[in-house]
């Protein structure tokens, strides 16, 4: 399930669940990560929905790309997964999300440490989300709401259903940027998933350290890895 494999509660077990965001209004990004929002002029609404629409399902057409790495995938099969993790980790403004969900307690990371997470942290994101992500999206069916806004931020709905697990939920996805538009945050049944990652990454630094958060992400690699060569 793409609640599942992007949310972090099922990858870092040691943390608590984190309590529930505000749903309409996106965490706050260090200044030098989010994707820039300029003053320019008032830009025509419908075009701005029309290109949240675009991005969206570009965004799905990127997941349901990706295939599982079993250990069996061909040339073909990485060149295609190495293409659409680009595209994705582009949609999904990668260094916002990499620096905003340890912004809480990234004064606690010397520089090398701080390099450390953001790259085991996406590459656990990658590892898991992505082809958990595309399975959902080939199997769901998924209706897609209109675009609407709140300032510059943008948010659209996708109302998805699996017949496999009889199951219903709601995702929204909030993007930002004008003509660019990358997501800033993704809410799952209301709930802000960089607060998610907010909240339990303090809860682990706070008990653990720095080098504790970098061991469990570490830790879960291995374990991935070790999952992906059995198979």
């Amino acid at each position: 399930m793409l609640t599942q494999t992007l949310a972090l509660a099922a990858l870092l077990s040691a943390a608590p669940a984190a309590p529930a965001a505000t749903p309409s209004t996106p965490a706050a990004a260090p200044a030098q990560s989010a994707p820039a929002s300029t003053q320019a002029p008032a830009v025509d609404p419908a075009k701005q929905a029309a290109i949240v629409r675009a991005h969206t399902d570009r965004l799905i057409d990127a997941f349901k790309r990706v295939k599982e790495d079993d250990g069996k995938l061909g040339a073909a099969d990485k060149a295609q997964n190495a293409k659409a993790y680009a595209e994705l980790d582009e949609l999904l403004a990668r260094e916002h999300f990499t620096a905003l969900a340890i912004a809480p307690r990234e004064d606690k990371f010397s520089a090398d440490e701080l390099k450390a997470f953001k790259a085991e942290f996406w590459d656990v994101v990658q590892r898991v989300a992505y082809p958990g992500s595309g399975a959902f999206f080939r199997e769901g069916e998924v209706k897609i709401g209109a675009p609407t806004n709140k300032g510059d931020v943008w948010t659209i709905e996708l109302n998805a259903y699996v017949p496999s697990e009889d199951l219903e939920t709601v995702v929204g996805l909030q993007w930002r940027g004008g003509d660019s538009m990358r997501i800033v945050d993704v809410l799952f049944d209301g709930d802000s998933l960089v607060r998610d990652y907010q909240n339990q990454f303090a809860r682990i630094v706070d008990k653990d350290g720095a080098k504790g958060l970098l061991k469990l992400l570490a830790d879960k690699r291995a374990e991935l890895s070790k999952t992906a060569e059995a198979k």
